[in-house]
Parts: C-alpha cells; structure tokens; sequence
C-alpha cells in the first residue's frame, strides 16, 4: 500500500513538474521583454512628457500591445494547463487566433515602415539625420527572421494542437522565442557586464543569447525524458540556421545594393 501511495506521490510530482516548466518559460520570457524594453520606454516616455519629442506613432503603440498580449496570453494559457483546467486552456486558446496574426502584422509594420519613410528622404536628408542605409537594410533580415520563424511555430503549433501535445506546448515557446532577439539585442547593446555587447553590431550576438534563452526548457527534457524532443531539435536548427543565414546575407553586397536600390540612396 505504501509503495503505491509513493508511485502516483511520484507521478503526481512529475507530471506537475512538466507542467509548471512552461509557466516559468513563460515568466522568463516577459521578464526579457521587460528588461530589454524598459530603459528604452521609459526614456521615450520622458522624452514625449518633456515635449522633446512628439508622441511615438500608433504603429509602435500597436506593436506593444499586439506583443504584450501574446506574452500575457502564453503565460495565461499555461498556468491554467499547470493548475488543471484544460478545458479553459482550450477555450482561451482560440483568442491565439487573433493575437498571433496580430503579432505578425505589427513585425511586418515595425519592419518594412522605417523602409518606406527612408525611401521618401532625399540624400540630403539622409546625411542630415545620420541615416546609415546598410545598417538599416542589414538589420532587416533580422526582422524577416524573427517574422518567419514566428509564423512557422505558431502554425505548426495551432496544426499539433490536437493530434500531439507535446509539440504543440513546445512550438508555442519557441514561436514566443522568435522576436524576443529584439529585446536582448537592446540588453547586450546597454548592458556592460553581458558577454558580447562590444559586438553588438554583429547580429550573431542577440541571436545567440535567444538560443541560450531556450536553454532551460532543453535541459528539462534531457532530465525528464533523456533526451531534448524533436520539437525543440527542430527549433533549434532552425534558430541557428536562420540566424548564421541572416549573419551573412545582412553583409552580403547584392543585398546591401538591393537596399540602396530600394531606398534610393
């Protein structure tokens, strides 16, 4: 009787371990979102209440919101998986229908907008305001990137949903993986003790720290199954592929000629 009442004390334990790993992802994740946006807000806060600048435009307004609520909903939805009630997680789920589009909508406006207000400066006005049209065009892919990869797990994860939890759960975390370089890219360039930041022009260096950021989730599933799950393998390749990928086309010269070409400088 005793040792039955310590295996499912075990199981018990276990299972509430898998479960609780995704909140505190979750938790992770909007603790580097606001580490990485806060100083930057704030200071564009100042800024807009001391009329040195004018208010941000609704695009930037969107984008916060569209990525809040995709943090929020991922931190919702796994701790009702954590506490027990599935069957609110399956509900609340279809709002993911909404934001996640939502999500990719202000990347794209947050991405390709800056391009097309270049575009409408002259020369002249270019070098007035510093504008560095590589560096632009080059930060560029990293935001396709992030758009992709976004769109990919959140797909793959929406067609798992019912046939494979497992992927579906870990999916999700890598598509709220995808645009956080954004945030640790604003770390590694403020931050004077975080490895790399005296290469934060490289795109590599953010990338790599969102790769790190997974690192928890991945030694769970080595400690809990033995092995890391195909899901997060594939992630993995593809965060890597897409980030040593995005290194060399941002300096790739038909590239940079292309955002010349586009901008018209």
């Amino acid at each position: 009787m005793s040792g039955e009442t310590t295996f499912d004390v075990n199981v018990t334990d276990t299972r509430s371990a898998d479960r609780f790993v995704y909140v505190f992802m979750a938790m992770l994740f909007i603790a580097t979102a606001i580490v990485g946006f806060a100083p930057t807000s704030s200071a564009l806060i100042s800024a807009v209440v001391a009329g040195q600048r004018p208010a941000p435009p609704l695009v930037l307004h969107f984008h916060a919101v569209s990525m809040s609520s995709w943090l929020a909903l991922l931190l919702v939805q796994t701790s009702l998986v954590a506490t027990g009630r599935s069957a609110l997680h399956r509900r609340l789920g279809m709002a993911s229908l909404v934001v996640a589009p939502a999500v990719v909508a202000s990347l794209i406006l947050m991405s390709f907008g800056p391009i097309v207000g270049i575009s409408r400066l002259t020369l002249d006005e270019l070098t007035a305001l510093h504008i560095d049209v590589d560096q632009i065009w080059g930060f560029l892919v990293t935001q396709i990137r992030a758009i992709v990869l976004f769109a990919v797990f959140v797909g793959w994860a929406f067609i798992a949903r019912r046939t494979d939890r497992e992927t579906h759960k870990r999916m999700m975390i890598l598509a709220t993986l995808a645009p956080l370089n954004a945030a640790l890219g604003r770390m590694v360039g403020s931050s004077k003790t975080l490895p790399g930041g005296e290469l934060f022009e490289s795109h590599l260096v953010p990338d790599f720290y969102q790769v790190l950021l997974l690192t928890p989730a991945l030694i769970y599933d080595v400690v809990r199954l033995g092995r890391i799950h195909r899901a997060y393998l594939i992630g993995v390749v593809l965060l890597v592929a897409t980030m040593i990928a995005a290194h060399f086309l941002s300096d790739a010269a038909w590239w940079l000629e292309m955002g010349h070409n586009v901008m018209g400088s």
